[in-house]
């Protein structure tokens, strides 16, 4: 087995050891990060738009975007009865973006403070704000990112169910 077999088989040891497979939304990883010590708060926003997202790609994925009894009930805000088309518009497509992306600069964060890059939060606060098209990488490089916008992510239409 080389490294990355190890790596993939460490990592599913670790998963099913949490019952990640079992959770949704952020939890899904919180629970790993957590075991590595990465664990931390998440912002509502995006705790709701993430979950919102893995929702609606299930359906998507699983179902050719018609919705069933499950996804009627963890997305109430979408009115829709099972066998309703679940249809993405840019403004959520927006959404699950700038969620994404809050997250994943959570997750960075978080690990540079873990291993002593505290001035992280501060390099990525351009990108974290979405008004920057670009930021400094922890090397002093310059980092092209997309702009993202500066709209807020707004109140996600579904609601965990633990």
């Amino acid at each position: 087995m080389d490294d990355e077999e190890k790596a993939h088989y460490l990592v599913g040891l670790v998963e099913q050891n949490a019952a990640a497979p079992l959770k949704r939304g952020v939890n899904r990883f919180e629970c790993l990060l957590e075991r590595l010590g990465l664990g931390g708060p998440i912002d509502e926003k995006v705790r709701d738009a993430i979950f919102e997202m893995q929702q609606v790609r299930n359906v998507i994925v699983h179902r050719r975007g018609i919705a069933d009894t499950r996804f009627c009930r963890s997305c109430p805000s979408f009115q829709l009865s099972p066998s309703g088309r679940v249809m993405v518009s840019h403004p959520m497509w927006e959404k699950y973006h700038r969620s994404t992306l809050e997250y994943f600069i959570e997750i960075m964060c978080r690990t540079a403070d873990k291993f002593g890059d505290s001035a992280m939060r501060e390099r990525l606060r351009p990108v974290a704000q979405g008004n920057a098209v670009s930021a400094q990488a922890p090397n002093g490089t310059a980092v092209e990112t997309a702009e993202a916008g500066t709209d807020e992510i707004g109140r996600a239409s579904c609601r965990e169910r633990v």
